[in-house]
């Protein structure tokens, strides 16, 4: 799979669109740019359009989603396309997740961060497993160990209850059997007896007795509510006959205090109120005026007043009683009622004393009236009362007893029941155990393995980086007494098997993290894997970069495209200067940031490109440029050469020697020496060392350069009025020469100089382009 292009539009720094156009050609690409102009948009582009993470946003706690999107843009309008020559992926913003279009098939992805190396090496080991699970996807098998994990649980659980309940009911049916004196052999052989006898008898029995009991209750409550009735009619009586007696004497003397009068009256005055004109009087038809006669009686009932309001009494009083003598009826009839269903229920009892309780009752029957029922009913009813009382208490033996059979009952089914159970549970659980441990142990195996196979990767990704220093020997292991722990293990000098973070430094460790992903994301990678490095690389000293570049390189095969970000200028300028494969690899270069330009991208450039470009240039000729760059790369060259022979350079503090100082540590027995080879290729593409294609001794060309060095103070470096007599000619011979000497130690494949030394005679580029004599200073 290659990458053609990724578009972004406000996501994160992205406020303005931004397109970064892939080359085709190299599968390595640099995007470098000082921290804040939006490295890490591009990557957690990639990283959200292609996996469900986040990116960097991912190492960061309270972060608020609605930042997705640019702080100038709306979220509609959040857009990421990547296209390949496998097809293009878009995504969107849908709430606060990505919505992508296809939903599968999308590049593999592997981000790896800065923070996910300290991570790893720094955190826990249950911790560093998790790190792992995106690579070691054990998931499925997870699941079922989980569920079996539960279920043995839940199990275990089952079996301590029945166990429990098991133990509790024999506990119970022994204290029991003590109690009653231990009947038969032993409790067991008495609980089973007794959980099968037959208790109908005694229940209908306890029914029975019940039944009378509820009754004669229901009696007792209607004997208390007669007994008040009859209070209550007394008093009602009491006081309509005081009423009474109190109009008799307001009678007495007193013509007019005659309830039919008032009666009378009142009735009339009713009558003509409700007539819209009356002429005559209805009972002599004699001629009246109905105001002067409604006035004449209105006055005539006015001074009956008081004896009015004594009639009234007299007729609430009587309404009272009259009521009462009511309720006192319906409990009366109530009562016999219940008297009646009593004895009914009573005599349909066989069992001692209730016929003869039914037998007292009996005479009531004969009596006349209900008074002379519920007198007959007074006089027995002492007798019936304490009868009942004793029923009451053998009602309660009674239903202790069946009380005591039905937990005996109970206990011993639940014995019988918690004994097979407790059976069955135990053959589950010791299945489920096994199962358990057979899971449990396919998973780590397998998990094991493949750390064993990333862990000889690891180490030899480590030894690339790190010859000769006596470390390594890296280990991944799972920790078998738990259920997810990573442990890391390392050699150091005479040490074996010890934790690396307790002896190596810090940028040992950072290495070390940075291999073991490398080896994930290989072994578990595919065709279409895109392996991001963000900021992976802070400070190193120069071989271990060289040897770091040398690894992804190395390794690039591995995945179709790494995206390499970084700030780090060193690791930028060795590809820049030659110094690093730069042929392989696609550089971006950020501008710095703003929110109305967004992220700025320009296409970084090589040194010797540069200088290309500026002698073609038939538009302008730059010749500041032109010496200036001449002269970086010509102090590249020769930094390079004079540490490849070890040459003598005056000793500084810093090492920061200048062009001619480099010039002049070349011998003059090692200029006559200097000589380059360039091979063809076979049929197949390779150098084999079969073809020279070209061969050119470097001496005239260094002495040509001696000779126009001080071009490069003159014209490039300082203002001064020698470089003003420096003819463009001179200048444009200065470029070309350095030019020349950078094409012919250069590779033209992976556009580095020739470092190893695989003959013993000569050094060489890795691919074998070109060779570089003499192998060292004569």
């Amino acid at each position: 799979m290659k990458l053609k292009t990724l578009k972004i539009d406000s996501f994160r720094g992205a406020s303005k669109p931004l397109v970064l156009e892939f080359d085709g050609e190299k599968t390595v690409t640099m995007v470098f740019g000082e921290n804040g102009n939006g490295k890490s948009t591009i990557t957690d582009s990639l990283v959200c359009l292609c996996t469900d993470e986040h990116g960097s946003l991912d190492d960061k706690s309270s972060i608020d989603k609605s930042f997705y999107t640019s702080i100038s843009s709306k979220p509609a309008d959040l857009k990421i396309e990547l296209k390949t020559d496998m097809g293009d992926f878009q995504a969107t913003l849908s709430g606060k997740s990505f919505a992508k279009n296809p939903a599968v098939g999308h590049p593999i992805v592997r981000h790896l961060r800065r923070s996910q190396i300290t991570q790893f090496i720094e955190e826990q080991p249950h911790k560093r497993y998790e790190q792992l699970q995106s690579f070691i996807d054990v998931t499925n098998i997870s699941k079922s160990e989980d569920a079996l994990r539960k279920l043995n649980k839940e199990t275990d659980d089952a079996q301590k209850i029945a166990i429990s309940t098991l133990a509790s009911a024999i506990a119970t049916l022994e204290e029991t059997w003590t109690n009653e004196g231990k009947p038969e052999k032993d409790w067991e052989t008495w609980a089973k007896k007794e959980s099968v006898r037959d208790i109908a008898k005694e229940e209908g029995k306890l029914k029975q007795l019940e039944d009378a009991t509820t009754k004669w209750n229901s009696i007792k409550e209607t004997e208390v509510k007669h007994t008040n009735d009859v209070a209550e009619i007394g008093k009602a009586r009491f006081a309509r006959e005081a009423a009474e007696e109190k109009m008799k004497k307001a009678q007495e003397g007193n013509e007019d205090a005659n309830t039919d009068l008032l009666s009378l009256l009142q009735s009339a005055q009713k009558f003509i109120s409700g007539k819209d004109e009356v002429k005559n009087c209805p009972v002599c038809e004699s001629t009246i005026e109905k105001e002067n006669l409604l006035k004449s009686i209105g006055s005539k009932i006015e001074s009956m007043n008081s004896f009015s309001e004594i009639v009234l009494a007299v007729k609430n009083a009587r309404s009272a009683e009259d009521g009462k003598q009511k309720i006192l009826e319906s409990t009366v009839s109530t009562f016999i009622q219940k008297i009646s269903i009593f004895e009914q229920t009573v005599s349909s009892i066989s069992a001692k004393p209730f016929p003869d309780i039914a037998k007292q009752l009996f005479f009531i029957k004969s009596t006349e009236t209900n008074e002379q029922k519920l007198l007959g009913f007074s006089k027995v009813f002492p007798e019936i009362e304490k009868e009942m009382e004793a029923q009451k208490l053998e009602a309660e033996n009674i239903k202790k007893a069946i009380g005591q059979h039905n937990l005996i009952k109970n206990q011993y089914n639940s014995i019988v029941t918690s004994r097979e159970k407790s059976a069955s549970t135990q053959k589950l659980l010791v299945a489920i155990e096994g199962t358990l441990k057979i899971v449990e142990k396919a998973r780590k195996d397998f998990v094991q393995n493949e750390l064993v196979s990333i862990s000889s990767d690891v180490d030899a990704l480590y030894q690339k980086l790190h010859p000769n220093e006596s470390l390594g020997g890296i280990a991944l292991t799972l920790k078998q007494t738990t259920k997810n722990s990573l442990e890391l293990s390392a050699d150091f000098y005479s040490k074996s098997g010890i934790t690396p973070q307790s002896v190596y430094s810090e940028s040992h460790l950072d290495t070390l993290g940075i291999c073991v992903f490398i080896a994930l994301a290989k072994k578990y990678g595919a065709a279409n894997s895109i392996l991001i490095l963000d900021d992976v690389v802070m400070s190193v000293d120069e071989n271990h970069l060289d040897r770091f570049i040398g690894l992804l390189h190395d390794e690039a095969d591995n995945f179709a495209h790494i995206i390499i970000t970084t700030h780090y200028r060193p690791w930028k300028d060795r590809y820049r200067y030659n110094r690093a494969p730069s042929q392989k690899v696609h550089f971006i270069e950020l501008r710095p940031w703003s929110l109305g330009n967004g992220i700025r991208v320009q296409n970084g450039k090589l040194a010797i490109d540069e200088l290309r470009q500026a002698l073609a240039d038939n538009n302008y000729f730059d010749r500041q440029k032109i010496t200036s760059v001449a002269g970086v790369i010509l102090e590249n060259i020769f930094d390079y050469l004079s540490v490849l022979f070890q040459c003598r350079v005056p000793r500084k503090p810093k090492n920061d020697y200048q062009l001619r100082e480099l010039l002049d540590a070349i011998s003059s027995k090692l200029m006559n020496l200097l000589k380059v080879e360039h091979l063809g290729k076979n049929t197949l593409g390779k150098y084999d060392g079969s073809t020279i294609a070209k061969t050119a001794n470097l001496k005239t060309l260094l002495d040509n350069i001696k000779q126009l060095a001080i071009v490069r103070n003159w014209v490039g470096a300082h203002f001064n009025y020698d470089g003003s007599m420096v003819s463009d000619a001179d200048v444009e011979q200065f470029g070309k020469l350095t030019l020349e000497l950078s094409e012919l130690i250069t590779c033209p494949d992976s556009g580095n100089f020739p470092d190893r030394n695989k003959s013993g005679s000569y050094w060489e580029t890795k691919n074998g382009s070109i060779r570089l004599y003499p192998l060292q200073e004569p």
